[in-house]
């Protein structure tokens, strides 16, 4: 998921052609992780949201049922389950993970499921073109609410429109330097 996310910045960048397929089906779904690394990164949450519209592994998060697992395992070789067994005694901690993996992956072929066609980079540019779009006419029409709403007030009577208005930046260099002049002069410093 890590790679897919630094391919949108590239993507993001216009450093990959439009016809390049994405290097996996997916990310989805959205997670609180993804969404703090795509905005830690600056990556376009448009182009995130269109990536995070396709799951990576179609059966992921879809427990398998056990009429569908046991003959998959039964299906193993001796020797991958005597590997698997042995790491289990030996207590990794990765061994679950893996015989999940590998039990997804033979249910996925033994049931010929069709493959998510790789969507290219014009896609999903389209895509994220398509969620701005729609995002932008929400956040118009929640805006025009909202003006409409104040005027209804204004023209009642008795209320005033507010504006919130951004407070102005303040720089903490003076407070910063008169401390340290505080501190060389040996003042008490006041809160």
């Amino acid at each position: 998921m890590l790679f897919y996310l630094l391919w949108l910045s590239a993507v993001e960048a216009d450093a990959v052609a439009p016809d390049e397929p994405e290097p996996m089906p997916g990310i989805g779904p959205t997670t609180g992780a993804l969404e703090a690394f795509a905005e830690f990164f600056d990556i376009d949450r448009d182009l995130v949201a269109a990536a995070t519209e396709r799951a990576a592994d179609p059966l992921a998060g879809k427990p398998a049922s056990s009429k569908a697992v046991k003959p998959v395992i039964a299906a193993m070789n001796d020797a991958e389950k005597t590997s698997f067994l042995t790491r289990l005694f030996d207590g990794d901690a990765h061994v679950g993970s893996e015989l999940r993996a590998l039990v997804r992956h033979r249910l996925m072929s033994a049931t010929d499921a069709p493959a998510v066609a790789a969507r290219t980079v014009g896609d999903l540019r389209a895509r994220a073109k398509v969620i701005r779009q729609s995002r932008e006419r929400v956040g118009g029409a929640l805006r025009h609410g909202l003006e409409s709403q104040q005027r209804r007030a204004a023209l009642s009577g008795g209320h005033r429109r507010v504006e919130v208005r951004p407070l102005p930046q303040r720089s903490v260099a003076p407070l910063v330097e008169r401390r340290a002049e505080d501190r060389r002069q040996g003042r008490r410093l006041e809160p």
